[in-house]
């Protein structure tokens, strides 16, 4: 029986379940294992300090007690988030060798029973990376990017192409590295774009009065480059060529004229995403959509170049934040059909 609780929430669950530790024990475990994941919260990977075996100052500490202390053998995987920049710094630059460097240290701790590794591939670059040009980047109704709460880094919009590409040329790269030199030891790769490793749509909180990640600022995309086009291409494909049934920020529109409706600039709970009107609950639908697909195509890359398993992080399942804020609400379902967990 395992007991939930917490003092942030009213009541207390409880499930029953025969399980053993990583799918050993009772009859009735053997179909669903109960894996224990060490997470290497933030960045995990350092891949220009060698002197740490490319392991990030603040994990060696983490890391090294999860395989060397007590009851260490309790551990099933070390789970290690990285950013794309990080890993593909420049066109045709791939630091495999760094990361292998990093895997085959981790597993050197508790050599008799190497633990497995879990990856997060974070789709995100460097401040003042000029790969993807400055109106396929994600930004917010007003031109904001997501520079305040991912630490002035460069975030692509879920919709634009030339991310898209790249990260699939990234994608190839990493894969195969992986599969021919640590097939064995990859349990898992996840791919998550959220700011606490989680998939979903980013944000900005870059306004006055609201320090980085304290309070929802500018919600969803509107890159000109990317979203906008995108957004028109989504209202063609539902409802063809003509006037759209609903109105836009007031107005009517045709799809190939549509602005992506204007949400705003809010703190806490997000109403002006106003459900009772059509034009939201088509922007809803569009901005699930691109979540999906981006990590969709994530996960037929993985499962046709490797054998791994693949991962979908989920911020939460029934939360308003999910519909309101950064719209992975829509994307439960279906994503979980494919989803390895």
């Amino acid at each position: 029986k395992l007991k939930l609780s917490s003092p942030n929430c009213a009541g207390t669950a409880e499930l029953n379940f025969t399980v053993g530790h990583n799918g050993g024990g009772g009859e009735e475990s053997q179909e669903k294992e109960l894996i224990f994941v060490v997470n290497a919260t933030g960045n995990g990977i350092d891949f220009t300090n060698a002197g740490n075996n490319h392991i990030s100052d603040n994990q060696i500490q983490l890391i090294t007690d999860a395989l060397t202390g007590a009851n260490s053998d309790a551990v099933d995987a070390i789970r290690l988030p990285f950013h794309w920049g990080d890993y593909n710094p420049s066109l045709g630059v791939y630091r495999n060798s760094e990361l292998g460097i990093a895997i085959n240290w981790i597993r050197s701790l508790r050599p008799l029973n190497p633990p497995k590794i879990d990856l997060l591939f974070v789709p995100i670059l460097s401040g003042g990376d000029t790969r993807i040009p400055s109106n396929e980047l994600s930004v917010d109704n007003n031109g904001n990017k997501q520079d305040c709460t991912y630490g002035l880094s460069t975030v692509p919009s879920y919709y634009s192409n030339t991310a898209a590409s790249l990260i699939s040329t990234a994608l190839d790269n990493l894969l195969n590295y992986l599969q021919s030199n640590h097939g064995n030891s990859i349990r898992v790769i996840e791919f998550a774009a959220g700011q606490s490793e989680e998939h979903y749509m980013p944000f900005t909180s870059n306004y006055d009065g609201c320090g980085c990640g304290q309070c929802f600022g500018g919600i969803g995309d509107y890159s000109t480059g990317a979203a906008l086009p995108a957004w028109r291409n989504f209202l063609l494909g539902r409802y063809g060529l003509g006037i759209l049934p609903f109105n836009i920020n007031g107005s009517a529109h045709t799809a190939s004229s549509a602005p992506i409706p204007n949400v705003g600039v809010t703190a806490g709970n997000n109403y002006n995403m106003n459900y009772s009107q059509q034009a939201y609950r088509e922007l809803f639908r569009f901005y699930s959509d691109g979540i999906f697909n981006v990590w969709k195509r994530f996960h037929d890359k993985v499962k046709s170049l490797t054998n791994f398993k693949t991962g979908y992080v989920i911020p939460d399942f029934l939360n308003e934040q999910g519909t309101r804020w950064i719209f992975h609400g829509g994307t439960i379902w279906l994503a979980m059909k494919y989803a390895d967990q």
